[in-house]
């Protein structure tokens, strides 16, 4: 405690723990003609002028500067007295420095805690969310601010409640537990999760909380998924391959004897049986050859337009089909060229045809198939194992169709797998289509939902390989803008340069952002100017439903257009109540980001 003149702040008393606060001598002390010296001249103004406004001052936080320089913090109280019939200032200090120090590293440390990747949540023993970090909020989608106090298995849909169940019987047994669940985002992308659970005590060894740490495991998942069907694809052809060579050895000659007996035959309907044998014979051989096409590729290839056998298969499923089914065409006008086998190209497209017509067989619905240019984003590249950077050619068949059960997507592709019923399929089709594209250098893409419908993406290198080139061929064709400026929004870096040079080629000025938050902060500097914003649904910091929230709070008549590479009829709404007038599925082309704008504009 000390005890200093009001006006001139000379020490008028102080006790040992001020002098070993500011580590001097008790009688330095007493000779202080004026202890400001140690104090900040900022905080002792502040203390004044709350000192004639109240009387008193209250654990105020100051720092003090000891004869040696260095700095300490202390929580000062003070009030008004008369000591020795002069206006005074009692003064008591605590030095908290440590605890500064402490709380500080403790700051330093969450900082640290919110750069971290994975979701760390903790959760109370009602499975209550009492934190849930940056990295959780970047995962799934909710803020902070959604998520605390809710019920984690309701908020982001923890699989089956049997599971959680079980994970939690396991974790108050053994104090921790491990595993996989499937959640749900905000936005309603299902993703795999590895979880990891701790049951967290008190000193009486008490379970108190539950730090949950989950990593999302969705593409390292299919890139392993992937990369064990290519294995199985490789000994599973090779050993086809050994078979189908022997078997078609045992068939040549019994197709040649045949030959033989044939013509020593006199009557008519002898041979005609002996033909029927070699038909049959010819039949098998042919399967075999099937068989292989998943085991080789073909050598033989040409320059080959994709848009002429999808009108070809088109026309064949629109005669065939049963009339419930209907089905549609999204084709872009320039031509969309490819070097590869024709005959396997046709047979990519009719087996997925076909796929999606037994889907709907009962019900009816619709087939569509689409197609056009997309420059493979960094996110194609890192989610499919044979993916690599340049320009592919997609075809992306869907139908309305019963679904694809999640747990039996795995399976699809391997040979002789078949969900049909017996006699009703043979189980190589979508592992010939697999094969096919592979060999092509392309990949594939499922998404299926139960009840939904289903949808197969097929990227296949294209000859071409100039972006640039693709532009200045539709550049005639295609109606750019008048100088409007777009605000452009997307976490992809390739997606967002080549989007932003289109758009500068048609006549658009461009800004763009790399998330929400940089957009909104772009936004609110050009609102004059932005006259449509173009935003993709799931990125870091900020997502796209988030955005445009907070968009149409700032200006309700803004046009925004929602991309995203998966919508179905419940995202599709959400964005739509969200803010968007319309909707640019990826992978888009250039005539269809030109048609969003000119839909939006006035």
């Amino acid at each position: 405690m000390v005890v200093t003149n009001q006006d001139t702040g000379e020490v008028l008393y102080g006790n040992q723990q001020i002098a070993d606060m500011l580590n001097v001598p008790m009688q330095d002390v007493l000779g202080l003609q004026s202890i400001d010296y140690y104090f900040d001249a900022n905080d002792r103004n502040i203390m004044l002028s709350m000192l004639k406004t109240h009387g008193i001052v209250q654990n105020h936080l100051v720092q003090l500067r000891r004869v040696t320089g260095d700095m300490i913090w202390v929580l000062m109280s003070a009030r008004s007295i008369v000591f020795s019939e002069q206006p005074a200032l009692a003064v008591t200090m605590y030095d908290i420095t440590e605890q500064k120090i402490a709380e500080e590293k403790l700051r330093e440390q969450a900082d640290l805690l919110e750069l971290v990747p994975d979701a760390i949540i903790v959760r109370n023993l009602d499975d209550k969310i009492t934190y849930w970090s940056k990295g959780a909020e970047r995962m799934y989608g909710f803020t902070s601010a959604e998520a605390l106090g809710k019920f984690g298995p309701d908020l982001i849909g923890i699989g089956e409640l049997e599971d959680f169940n079980s994970a939690s019987t396991e974790l108050y047994a053994k104090g921790s537990w491990t595993g996989d669940f499937r959640q749900r985002t905000k936005d309603g992308k299902i993703i795999l999760v590895q979880s990891r659970w701790k049951l967290v005590r008190n000193a009486a060894d008490e379970p108190i909380s539950i730090l949950v740490t989950s990593t999302d495991i969705t593409e390292r998942k299919s890139l392993e998924q992937q990369l064990f069907r290519a294995q199985r694809l490789e000994s599973i052809g090779a050993l086809a391959s050994g078979i189908a060579h022997d078997l078609n050895n045992i068939l040549t000659p019994v197709i040649l004897g045949m030959e033989l007996i044939k013509l020593k035959l006199p009557d008519e309907a002898s041979r005609k049986r002996i033909e029927t044998i070699i038909s049959t014979v010819q039949r098998g051989s042919g399967l075999i050859g099937q068989v292989l096409s998943f085991a080789r590729a073909q050598d033989e290839r040409e320059s080959i337009n994709i848009k002429y056998i999808i009108d070809e298969v088109a026309k064949i499923a629109r005669e065939t089909f049963p009339r419930e089914i209907d089905v549609t065409l999204n084709l872009p006008s320039e031509d969309l060229m490819v070097n590869c086998n024709a005959t396997q190209l046709h047979q990519i497209i009719m087996n997925l045809c076909i796929n999606a017509r037994d889907a709907m067989i009962e019900k009816g619905g619709t087939l569509s198939i689409e197609a056009g240019y997309i420059v493979a984003s960094e996110s194609l590249i890192n989610k499919y194992m044979d993916a690599k950077p340049g320009m592919y050619v997609y075809i992306v068949v869907r139908d309305t169709g019963k679904g694809i059960p999640h747990e039996l997507q795995d399976k699809i592709f391997e040979p002789f797998y078949t969900t049909k019923e017996v006699g009703k399929g043979t189980g190589i089709g979508l592992t010939t289509v697999f094969t096919i594209v592979r060999n092509l250098g392309g990949f594939i893409g499922l998404y299926s939902e139960v009840n939904v419908g289903t949808a197969f993406s097929i990227y296949i290198p294209a000859e071409h390989q100039k972006l640039t080139e693709e532009v200045n061929a539709l550049s005639s064709e295609l109606v750019g803008g008048n100088g409007e400026t777009i605000l452009l929004v997307d976490d992809e870096d390739l997606i967002r340069n080549i989007a932003e040079d289109i758009l500068q080629a048609y006549g658009y000025n461009v800004l763009t952002a790399k998330n929400g938050a940089e957009a909104v902060r772009i936004y609110s500097n050009n609102q004059d100017l932005v006259k449509v914003i173009i935003t993709d649904v799931m990125m870091p910091v900020m997502g796209g439903i988030e955005l445009m929230g907070i968009i149409r709070d700032m200006n309700p008549d803004i046009k925004i257009i929602a991309s995203s590479g998966v919508v179905h009829s419940d995202s599709a709404k959400n964005l739509y109540a969200a803010g968007a007038k319309t909707i640019l599925i990826k992978p888009f082309t250039v005539d269809k980001l030109l048609d969003a704008i000119h839909e939006v504009l006035p």
